[in-house]
């Protein structure tokens, strides 16, 4: 039994490398790899009926490029919202693509800036936790499946 203990020891490790980071961590901390994926709010507090912007950056490495979010040629780089109640998406603005190889995407770094709407009826000092898990696809020669999840509070002011 022993004997078998390191192979998959080694397996679970692999597949946690090529897969990044799956928890939910501070806007500051990184994924490993070609690709490190942040969030930061553009405010801490905010009013009750106010919008307000988060980002979320994509620092890929030299070399490498990641497909965009809506696309038929990679697999896309996509976002799935944790959102308190009382917290509506609006809009993610995607930049212009930067790279314009086969196929198109970008590389370096793209920053995405999403538009969120907070209820009126918020009551004042609510910690609103607002997730999000991105997924992509990296290529460089060859290509690597990639993910992360990251949490921000955002405090409703009086």
């Amino acid at each position: 039994m022993k004997i078998l203990r390191f192979p998959l020891l080694l397996l679970v490790a692999t597949m946690f490398h090529v897969l990044g980071s799956t928890g939910a961590n501070a806007p500051t901390d990184k994924v490993r790899g070609e690709v490190e994926f942040s969030m930061s709010p553009k405010v801490k507090t905010m009013k009750a009926g106010e919008t307000f912007e988060v980002a979320l950056e994509y620092k890929i490495a030299p070399g490498w490029h990641i497909g965009p979010p809506k696309t038929e040629a990679t697999i896309p780089t996509e976002m799935d919202w944790t959102l308190p109640k009382g917290v509506k998406l609006m809009d993610a603005k995607w930049p212009e693509l930067n790279y314009f190889g086969q196929p198109p995407g970008y590389q370096g770094k793209a920053t995405v800036r999403a538009k969120l709407q907070a209820a009126k009826d918020l009551k004042p000092d609510t910690k609103l936790s607002i997730g999000v898990r991105s997924s992509w696809q990296v290529c460089k020669g060859i290509c690597k499946l990639g993910e992360a999840a990251r949490l921000v509070k955002v405090t409703v002011s009086k």
